[in-house]
């Protein structure tokens, strides 16, 4: 892997950009899918249960590529679309935005990676965080 890149910044970087590409298209389908409540939930579940081998690339960082910040933010940019989606159709609670779903992500991702927890605990916590942001 080394051999590609030209120094382990530029490998974390890569695998940063390919991480958010990947979660960037799942957000855009949310945002376009015939059902918003079902595809919302089950991209937050997504970036929760996916976020720990993030979190731990880009703490070997010291600070943030630009190629990473950009696409992070068109992911953001979409979640935020799906959400809207969601509470157009009475399934979100209306007082809710992006960064309180942020927030409520990046909580479990990140102690999720400080200390992992069983799966089953880890699925029940983020039915807790379902319940608390959906409607029904």
């Amino acid at each position: 892997m080394f051999r590609h890149f030209p120094t382990k910044e530029a490998l974390i970087e890569a695998a940063l950009v390919r991480h958010f590409t990947g979660l960037l298209d799942r957000a855009r389908a949310a945002a376009a899918a015939p059902d918003p409540t079902a595809a919302l939930q089950a991209l937050i579940r997504e970036m929760i249960e996916r976020s720990t081998t993030k979190l731990t690339l880009a703490s070997m960082l010291d600070h943030a590529p630009p190629a990473v910040v950009t696409v992070a933010g068109k992911v953001k940019t979409s979640v935020d679309l799906a959400l809207r989606r969601a509470q157009a159709a009475g399934a979100v609670r209306p007082e809710a935005g992006v960064e309180e779903l942020y927030l409520l992500i990046r909580g479990l991702a990140q102690t999720t990676a400080a200390a992992p927890a069983p799966s089953a605990v880890l699925d029940r916590a983020i039915e807790v965080v379902l319940a608390g942001l959906f409607t029904r």
